[in-house]
């Protein structure tokens, strides 16, 4: 910037432009390293906590100690300045050791005014003793002196070693930072999310410390010797009827109940009768406090509903038993009529005298009436007894079960050229007899409707479901149905064809759906006309998929 002059008693000195910006830029530097691992400071514990102080304090005192003799290098002057090199490491250590000690004692949890200004004085005191000790380095050297070289150092090599240290220390720490500047992001933000749980926490203790007085039910609190401490306004209002209140003894109906908590620590109810009104009273220990608490519920309109219930289950179980009776009638009483009928009429036949034509003709449409009667009598018995004498459930193969059934319809298939192909089925929890007699039906229908000209062909499949129920079909090549008709078919009595066509009494499917019904489970048809039928059934899961046999069986 200006010449440096030496004028008789007068020295003009001069400042080099490039060194004083480079002191400038060490002094940002080295600030800004200091400072982002002070963020950490605050962060960290035990060895960790040590090392970002040590950090800090090396990038801030070696900052401060480069900054100052960089500024003293970039002030020339005519004459030759040298360097003591002890006297300068001296300065530069004091720089170091103070800027950690107020680092220190500025980061000491709690943190205080008190701390931090202490700590701000160390450093103060450092600093300037580090500018004085570097002053008091400072040689000035006439011309033609010559100096040991333990006091000479050229102003280029001091000016290296100030650079070197400080690129050194801040370059060291600054990776450092770097390195861990994601996991020291990561402990930031945690601290932040617990902070603001933190808050919500305590917002919600505030909000529940209001809770007992704000509840519409009655909270009691109780100490050791049972004398009512607390009691919310619905508290005191169900205390009224004893007359009670805060300060005496809990009303008589309490004291055992509450006398067993406090003895063994297990929470207890108490139910308690008032009038028209129906309270239960749930009595906790809590033997860090030395007393209970009491929380009560009004149950008088669950009561209410209760005692419906027990009504409604009491009326269904006589008519449960009524419907018990009846199948018991259904299976002794009303089958012996039919039976006289066609006993009779096989009597008849052969006396002689009545054996014209017309005679043979009423006597056998009398005893297919009666048959048919009885076979009613029967379906509907069959009916009744799903719920009424069901057995209780098991676990079962339904190959098994379908391999049963097969055997029972044996006749029939081999009279229809039937073939029945079985995919593999589940084993689950059911009534055995029931699950034979909804396969019974199932298949039975399939022989029954087959086309004429066409042999049944029948598929039994299954596969489990994403809700891990079970969906089985069974689907055939039979004359089908419009399916209009796919609701009604499962009503008593349905029919859609006469009996004339196709036999029955329209209950087989009936029986299908109640005994799926009873297994909680669905049962539904999908039917094309002159192509077949497939009955889908849902049967509730928990069960696992096993073989007795290898799938795709074919039974002819």
């Amino acid at each position: 910037m200006f010449d440096s002059v030496l004028t008789g008693n007068e020295v003009v000195g001069s400042y080099n432009l490039g060194l004083v910006c480079l002191s400038f830029v060490i002094a940002v530097v080295a600030s800004y390293t200091a400072l982002d691992l002070a963020l950490r400071i605050g962060e960290s514990y035990g060895i960790t906590k040590k090392i970002w102080i040590g950090g800090c304090a090396f990038s801030m005192g070696g900052g401060i100690w480069s900054m100052h003799f960089t500024a003293m290098l970039a002030y020339q002057l005519p004459f030759e300045v040298s360097y003591d090199i002890w006297i300068t490491l001296l300065s530069i250590i004091i720089s170091i050791i103070a800027s950690g000690i107020g680092l220190f004692l500025a980061s000491a949890k709690p943190i205080s005014i008190s701390k931090i200004a202490m700590g701000g004085m160390i450093m103060g005191i450092g600093v300037t003793s580090m500018h004085y000790t570097g002053m008091a380095a400072t040689i000035f050297v006439p011309h033609g002196d010559v100096l040991s070289d333990l006091q000479v150092t050229s102003d280029m090599r001091l000016l290296a070693f100030g650079i070197s240290g400080i690129t050194l220390f801040t370059l060291s720490f600054t990776i450092i930072a770097s390195i861990t500047q994601k996991e020291f992001n990561l402990l930031r933000g945690v601290k932040n999310e617990l902070e603001v749980l933190v808050q919500e926490r305590t917002k919600d203790l505030k909000a529940l410390s209001t809770f007992p007085s704000e509840s519409l039910d009655p909270v009691f609190r109780v100490d050791s010797n049972n004398v009512l401490i607390y009691s919310n306004q619905s508290g005191l209002s169900v205390l009224k009827y004893w007359e009670g209140e805060v300060g005496i003894e809990i009303p008589a109906p309490f004291i055992q109940t509450l006398n067993e908590v406090q003895f063994n620590g297990k929470r207890k109810n108490l139910e308690i009768h008032l009038d028209n009104q129906v309270f239960v009273f749930s009595i906790v220990s809590i033997p860090a406090m030395n007393y209970c608490n009491i929380y009560g519920q009004d149950i008088t309109e669950r009561k209410k509903a209760e005692s419906k219930i027990e009504q409604y289950a009491k009326a269904l179980e006589r008519s449960n038993n009524a419907l018990q009776e009846f199948a018991s009638m259904a299976s002794h009483d009303l089958q012996e009529p039919p039976r006289k009928i066609i006993t009779f009429g096989n009597q008849l036949k052969h006396i002689p005298g009545n054996s014209d034509k017309r005679s043979e003709d009423y006597l056998n449409r009398m005893q297919q009436t009666a048959a048919r009667m009885q076979t009613l009598i029967l379906d509907l018995l069959r009916y009744s007894q799903v719920h009424t004498e069901a057995k209780p459930p098991r676990q079962i193969n339904l190959r098994n079960i379908v391999d049963e059934v097969i055997e029972i319809l044996e006749k029939r298939i081999s009279e229809t050229r039937g073939t029945i192909i079985i995919d593999s089925l589940p084993a689950l929890h059911a009534q055995d007899f029931q699950m034979r007699e909804l396969f019974q039906n199932l298949i039975g229908n399939a022989l029954k409707y087959h086309r004429e000209g066409v042999y049944p062909v029948i598929k039994i499949k299954s596969c489990q479901m994403e809700n891990q129920h079970w969906k089985i079909t069974v689907e055939d090549n039979g004359i089908g149905f419009d399916e209009k008709h796919k609701n009604k078919i499962f009503s008593p009595f349905h029919r859609l064809h006469g009996r004339s066509a196709y036999e029955g009494t329209g209950m087989g499917l009936a029986i299908c759906k109640k005994i799926v019904d009873r297994h909680r489970g669905t049962i539904t048809a999908q039917s094309t006309p002159e192509k077949g039928s497939t009955f889908i059934i849902i049967l509730p899961g928990n069960v696992v998929c096993q073989h007795n046999k290898s799938p795709n069986s074919i039974i002819k």
